[in-house]
């Protein structure tokens, strides 16, 4: 599923850095500040383009958990989240 508002170019960008944040990210040479402090910097960068990094990442888990429901009610799986499908 496609969260981003934007044209196929800057689509492969985002998935691009996705991408290479997972494998920064993951990596076992890098430490946990180090992890850290590069979270920072994207919140930084984004609040430098005047965007509210807080609102899209809740925007972000809200689209995720929303995904996650409907998955539960196609699999007639509650896991113990009882949902309803939105039409």
């Amino acid at each position: 599923m496609n969260f981003y508002p934007c044209g196929n170019h800057e689509l492969e960008k985002i998935e691009g850095l996705e991408l290479r944040m997972n494998q920064i990210l993951s990596s076992h040479l890098i430490s946990e500040e180090k992890r850290g402090a590069l979270l920072l910097a994207i919140v930084q960068a984004a609040k430098s383009k005047d965007l509210d990094p807080e609102r899209a990442l809740r925007t972000a888990v809200r689209d995720l958990s929303d995904d996650i429901r409907k998955a539960e009610v196609l699999a007639a799986s509650d896991a113990g989240v009882i949902g309803v499908e939105e039409e």
